[in-house]
């Protein structure tokens, strides 16, 4: 199966199962949302949200600058009114990079910026980390885990999580020299390392690029987010679900 092929079976299997409409999926707290990267920057906030509603989404990820900039107020009664759920937001700090000058002054606004994400009911973040660089793998690891420490402190004082999003295709392991964390079970452990704010995204692309390397961890033990996304082409759409904790 390549990818084409899968991207349409799973989105045949998310119109069977019911979640081609606004409502979530009895039972499951699953709905539909709308991934504004699939916009490719030609409609911007707050018109990105009334679009997810007028093409029938139940959610929309959260700009978190754009909606900041609307203010708290505007932002509520905006996803009130058109009947939206957040889904999440990007973590808006840069943990990953290799700038610890930029870390830090980052972490200077982020109380303020999952504050407010949780003040509109978003309880949800995300942040892709990289499945190569030019840093040897121990020394990132230990790097990164202090820095999502800090950044967990703040998030579990508004009461959000934070998933990390693992990156499973050779060719984004292959783009620097040492290969970081690309596999699902490993995610899992480092997303237990940094704490209980953290999770694990779970795209399920990245995750059959693996095969059998890829386990279920929605079991005993577990904990954190799990955000389960299907990347589809522009016309199509994203599902999310929420949380599984152990």
């Amino acid at each position: 199966m390549n990818r084409r092929e899968f991207l349409q079976t799973a989105a045949g299997v998310g119109t069977a199962l019911g979640l081609a409409n606004g409502a979530a999926a009895a039972g499951t707290g699953m709905f539909i949302s709308l991934n504004n990267t699939l916009l490719n920057g030609k409609v911007q906030w707050p018109e990105s949200v009334r679009l997810a509603a007028k093409v029938g989404y139940g959610g929309t990820d959260i700009n978190l600058a754009g909606a900041m900039k609307e203010g708290l107020d505007a932002t509520r009664t905006l996803l009130t009114e058109l009947k939206l759920k957040p889904s999440f937001a990007n973590l808006p700090v840069n943990a990953t990079g290799g700038d610890e000058g930029a870390f830090t002054k980052g972490m200077e606004t982020l109380e303020d910026q999952v504050k407010f994400a949780s003040a509109i009911g978003c309880s949800r973040m995300m942040v892709v980390i990289p499945p190569a660089t030019q840093t040897p793998k121990e020394e990132l690891r230990q790097t990164l885990k202090r820095r999502f420490e800090a950044v967990g402190a703040v998030l579990s004082r508004h009461n959000v999580q934070c998933g990390f999003e693992f990156l499973g295709p050779l060719q984004f392991r292959q783009r620097a020299p040492h290969e970081f964390i690309w596999q699902m079970n490993e995610m899992v452990d480092f997303a237990q390392e940094c704490g209980p704010s953290f999770g694990v995204v779970l795209d399920v692309w990245h995750c059959i690029t693996q095969g059998p390397r890829c386990r279920t961890f929605a079991g005993p033990g577990s904990r954190g987010s799990c955000c389960c996304t299907c990347r589809t082409p522009p016309n199509s759409r994203r599902r999310r679900c929420g949380t599984t904790r152990g």
